[in-house]
């Protein structure tokens, strides 16, 4: 799996070791360099484990992926499908992900019987709002942020991430929250 090694001298291809990602679907992309991939390690302490390195998948025509995405109308409930077609690079589905603080407030309730708390780290959000109905999220077809507009195209999947507690790195073995949210 080749990747770039950086924008300005996009004619030199580099060949790190392969790595699994997503069905070992081919993406390139520009390594931001050592000096940031050295600050990754330092920050993690990951050691003589492995070396981290950054890679940015920027301006689509320029890079290559196998990773595409197409809204789907059974993606939504009671709602118009944004159609949507995006190519994807490192991430799991979408560029970001939206969820209100309502929405785990009112999951707490329904824990609180099992003994477990949680947090809107579980399920790894790039925007928190709050201020809204609790699960308004998965019905939204856009969000506004300033001069940011952003295109929602599938409501969260509550994956088994959500059961890994952020700060301790420890699965649940309750299976919480993904075993509440699935009932």
């Amino acid at each position: 799996m080749p990747f770039l090694s950086s924008k300005e001298s996009s004619k030199e291809i580099l060949s790190p070791p392969p790595s699994s990602l997503f069905s070992n679907a081919r993406t390139e992309g520009f390594d931001c360099g050592d000096e940031i991939g050295k600050a990754f390690d330092e920050f993690l302490e990951v050691g003589d484990k492995r070396a981290l390195r950054l890679i940015w998948f920027g301006d689509a025509e320029l890079l290559y992926t196998e990773r595409d995405e197409k809204s789907k109308s059974e993606f939504w409930l009671n709602n118009d499908v944004p159609e949507l077609q995006e190519n994807i690079a490192f991430h799991d589905l979408a560029s970001f992900m939206a969820f209100s603080s309502e929405s785990v407030n009112d999951l707490n309730k329904h824990l609180k019987k099992e003994g477990v708390c949680i947090d809107s780290r579980n399920f790894r959000p790039t925007l928190v709002i709050s201020g809204l109905p609790p699960y308004d999220e998965d019905s939204w077809l856009r969000v506004k942020a300033g001069d940011a507009e952003f295109i929602c195209y599938k409501p969260c999947t509550r994956c088994v991430l959500t059961t890994v507690n952020p700060d301790s790195g420890e699965k649940s073995p309750k299976m919480e929250p993904i075993k509440m949210l699935r009932n």
